[in-house]
């Protein structure tokens, strides 16, 4: 219950840079925190005729962050990740 993992994602396209900052508490990130955000995308996949709208299922094979897009990143705060976009990354490790 002790594990946590803390890491920045950057990228940047022509002159914008950013850098997203993804935070998982309360688990140890190889184990109980990657079968809690897989279990919590399976489970909003079942429930996709009442997220109808916050989904984009147009295509074939679709990743999770292709196919629910910003629902999929509001709803890991449930399961203690969280994701935030720094725009300043010159503070940033």
């Amino acid at each position: 219950q002790s594990g946590f993992f803390n890491e920045f994602i950057y990228g940047s396209v022509g002159e914008y840079e950013a850098a997203v900052h993804v935070k998982g508490r309360r688990g140890d990130p190889g184990y109980k925190l990657t079968s809690a955000m897989s279990l919590h995308t399976a489970l909003m996949l079942s429930q996709k005729d009442s997220l109808k709208g916050e989904l984009n299922m147009l295509g074939g094979v679709l990743t999770p962050a292709a196919c629910m897009g910003d629902l999929l990143w509001r709803k890991m705060a449930d399961v203690d990740v969280t994701f935030e976009l720094k725009e300043n990354t010159s503070s940033l490790p």
